[in-house]
This record gives C-alpha cells, sequence and structure tokens, in this order.
C-alpha cells in the first residue's frame, strides 16, 4: 500500500507586493521531473503543481492553503536523482515572467522557505541553484559553543552602548527624535488649513465627508472668500449625460431639503440677482426649466403628495402663488386655504382686478375661449377686442338683463329686461332681421324697410 508519508517534504512559501504594497495576482508553477518514482513509498508522482496569489498576494496551493508542500529534491530512494524545481513566475500586470532553479533539501532549517530567500535577485543570472548550508547556530557549535541555540542567541547580546545622535531628519537632532504632521509638510489627524490646490482623482468616491456634529456643524462647507470675479464657493461639473449633476436627499421634518437665502450685499443694488437661477443652454435644448414630482407609489390621478407642490409667500399671512398636491392653482389667498377651482384668484383689494388679458393686437388671438369637451371646438369667446361671443344658449339667470348702461333700471322688477334710451337712434335699415331700441322710454322696432313702429308709449 502507498504511503505519502515516507516521502519527506518541505513547505514553500512567498508574498508578492507591487512598489505600492498592492497585493499582486498570477500564478507560480513549481517544474520537477516528468515523473518521479518512490519505490518505498509505492508512489509515483508527475506534473507541475500551479499555485496562485491570494487577495495579500501570498501563495496558495491548489487545495486553498498557505504555502504548499514539495517533496525535497534529495529523497531517500527517489528516481531520479540530482534535479530541482524549476520556478516559473507570471505575475498580472508585471512584463514578461521570470523562471529559475530551486533546490529543496530534506534538511532544510525549519522544513520551510521562502522564495524570496531563493529566488535572483540579479536579472543578469535568472537561473541558479541556491544551497542551504548551515545556520550560524551550527557553525558556532563547531567552533567550539556549548550550550542550546537559545542560550547562543541570549550571548550575542552586548552591553547597552551609549545612545547616539540623530542629525539627518529634518534638522532635529537627539537619541530620540519625533516628526510632527508640520515638520513632513502633512495635515494633523484633528485637521488643519490646507493652501494650494487640491485634486482628487479616483475611479470611485472620489471625496467622502461624513460628521457627527449635532450642533451648527456641517460635514462640507465650501467657502469663497474672494469678494470679486466670477468664481463659485462650490462648482459641481459632470460628463455623464445618464445621470444627475448632483444628487441631494434629506429626512427633513419642518424646513427645506435644500435652503437657499440671498444676503443683500450691503448698499449695492441687487435688483438683478436671484436666489435661484436656471439657465438652459444649448441650441435646440428641449430640457424643462423646473420639473416637480413625486415617485411614491400611486394610482393614475392620484397625488403622491399631499403638500403643496409649490408655494410662494411674500407678504405676511397670505399666500402669493399656491400650487397645491391636488393640481389647483391659487393667488392672493390666506395661508391655509385650500383651493376651490383648478384657478383660484383672490383680489387683494377693492382696486385690483383678479384678471387682466390684454390682446396683442385687434386681429390677434381671443382673450379667453371656452371650448366644447368632445371636440375642442370653441362655443364662447371673448374676441380680442373685448366682444363676448357665444354660440351656445345665453341665459341671464339674475334679476334681469341690463342693455346699454351699467346703471340697473328694472324698476323694482325681477326676471325683466332693461333697455336705456338709444344714444343714437338708428337711421340705417337693418338686414336680415330688425333693431330694438328705446326712444324717449317708448319701445320702438325699426325694421329692414325703415319702418318705425311704436311698440309701446312711454
Amino acid at each position: 500500500m502507498s504511503n505519502p508519508d515516507l516521502i519527506p517534504t518541505v513547505r514553500v512559501t512567498a508574498t508578492y507586493l507591487g512598489p505600492d504594497k498592492r497585493p499582486l495576482k498570477g500564478t507560480i508553477t513549481f517544474n520537477g521531473p516528468p515523473l518521479l518514482t518512490f519505490p518505498e513509498s509505492d508512489l509515483f508522482i508527475a506534473g507541475a503543481v500551479v499555485c496562485t496569489l491570494d487577495e495579500q498576494g501570498r501563495l496558495i496551493d491548489p487545495a486553498g492553503n498557505l504555502g504548499v508542500l514539495l517533496p525535497a529534491t534529495d529523497s531517500p530512494n527517489m528516481n531520479p536523482t540530482g534535479w530541482a524545481y524549476t520556478v516559473k513566475e507570471s505575475l498580472t500586470g508585471v512584463t514578461g515572467t521570470r523562471t529559475y532553479a530551486m533546490l529543496l533539501p530534506q534538511d532544510t532549517p525549519g522544513g520551510s522557505v521562502d522564495l524570496a530567500d531563493v529566488a535572483p535577485t540579479d536579472p543578469t543570472t535568472p537561473n541558479y541553484v541556491p544551497v542551504v548550508g548551515a545556520s550560524a547556530y551550527e557553525i558556532a557549535v563547531r567552533q567550539g559553543f556549548v550550550g542550546t541555540e537559545a542560550q547562543w542567541v541570549a550571548s550575542l547580546k552586548g552591553d547597552k552602548g551609549d545612545p547616539g545622535s540623530i542629525t539627518t531628519v529634518n534638522g532635529k537632532t537627539g537619541s530620540s527624535v519625533t516628526l510632527n504632521a508640520a515638520d513632513v509638510g502633512a495635515l494633523a489627524l484633528t485637521g488643519g488649513t490646507l493652501s494650494g490646490t487640491l485634486r482628487v482623482d479616483t475611479a470611485q468616491h472620489g471625496f467622502t465627508s461624513k460628521s457627527t456634529v449635532t450642533a451648527n456643524g456641517h460635514a462640507v462647507t465650501a467657502w469663497m472668500a474672494a469678494t470679486s470675479g466670477t468664481g463659485s464657493a462650490l462648482n459641481a461639473v459632470s460628463d455623464n449625460p445618464g445621470f444627475s449633476a448632483v444628487q441631494i436627499s434629506g429626512k427633513e421634518t419642518n424646513t427645506g431639503t435644500i435652503k437657499v437665502t440671498h444676503a443683500k450685499p450691503g448698499t449695492d443694488d441687487d435688483s438683478g440677482a436671484a436666489a435661484l437661477s436656471i439657465d438652459l443652454v444649448g441650441a435646440g435644448t428641449a430640457a424643462q426649466g423646473i420639473f416637480i414630482n413625486s415617485t411614491v407609489e400611486r394610482a393614475d390621478g392620484v397625488a403622491g403628495t399631499t403638500g403643496n407642490l409649490i408655494t410662494v409667500r411674500n407678504r405676511k399671512g397670505f399666500e402669493d402663488f399656491k400650487l397645491a398636491g391636488n393640481g389647483r392653482l391659487s393667488m392672493g389667498a390666506a395661508i391655509g386655504y385650500n383651493p376651490t377651482a383648478m384657478i383660484d384668484l383672490r383680489m387683494p383689494d377693492t382696486t385690483v382686478p383678479a384678471l387682466i388679458v390684454r390682446a396683442a393686437g385687434t386681429t390677434g388671438a381671443n382673450l379667453t375661449e371656452w371650448q366644447r369637451s368632445t371636440d375642442g371646438a370653441v362655443r364662447t369667446r371673448v374676441s380680442p377686442t373685448g366682444q363676448l361671443v357665444t354660440l351656445e344658449t345665453l341665459y341671464a339667470a339674475g334679476v334681469g338683463l341690463q342693455v346699454g348702461s351699467t346703471s340697473v333700471t328694472f324698476g323694482g322688477g325681477s326676471g325683466v329686461l332693461g333697455i336705456t334710451n338709444a344714444g343714437t337712434v338708428p337711421t340705417t335699415n337693418p338686414t336680415g332681421g330688425g333693431v330694438l331700441y328705446a326712444e324717449a322710454g317708448a319701445l320702438k322696432w325699426r325694421g329692414p324697410n325703415g319702418t318705425v313702429t311704436t311698440i309701446a308709449p312711454a
């Protein structure tokens, strides 16, 4: 029966790092003779052993163990004899590969060897065979030392000498030199002032600041101390067309997620300034100036937020402009007023009208239009000259309908028609109908033939 435990082995370890102490990746391959025979163990060993590097750059064997156990190159009763391992290094990011020979004698001190101790350091001599010699303790025994290895190590310690003077560390001297952050041009862990330009250029989060201050503290403060020029305290630029240049989220209960405060600069005229300025640039841009949305789960037509979408308060006690969460718009209402129509205008006093519409010209578009719901056809309109035109039935459901005057002359009646004396009596014959008018209190009718008939005397 085969017994691998009878074969002497040596553990090989290694760690590969880059100049910046970054762990390297790659493979380390150990090649021996094509076929090794161990008669006493009834074993044949063939093939190469391919090891990889873990996340710390350390050598691990195919089974995942740290380091690799290899048969000693001078194992007894082995065929062939007098051979060495060929080590091949293939490292990711390192140009080319390195190959060299290595002996693993069974009496290797400690039964372990690190590749850093046996790999060639001269690139002009990539192949050589290291030979493990006697340790310093063994040489000392040969020279007559009597005692254990620990006693020999203790014997190497001599008397403590006088402290020396260090004169090459930033001009500081003494037996012990301590350098602080300022000595090496660095910021202290507790903070400090950085002068000059700081640039963070990484493929991940370029800068992260976390603060646990609970009173008047800010995780990041950008302060432009200059009082002239076009520089900004904070300038965010993004080349990514697939997402927003700035993301801001908060969990406020009684203030805005974004608060913008414009402070009047002394006595300077700031009539051209704005707390928020939006500039949509680029030929043919179709970007929206302001877009408000609530992405909470909701059905079609159901408001996502019950709060106002827009609230403007410039007069104390009034909401000068409010777009409620239900889509209704009010202007000039008291704070907390719920609009009762899609557009609800509240007149501030008795001199300012609620709505003024002025045409661009007498032949321009209608001042207002009321359209039929089925096809959008205009049924009632106010023309550019202010004329009321309706193609539907006109109802006067009040006390009466007054013609020719803004003063009520109903004589105390209700459901009546009042006609003021004609300012100019008609003299031209109407076509397609007649003219009804009042003259000196008498009701008259002028027909298309010019005949004037008194319907009722004064």
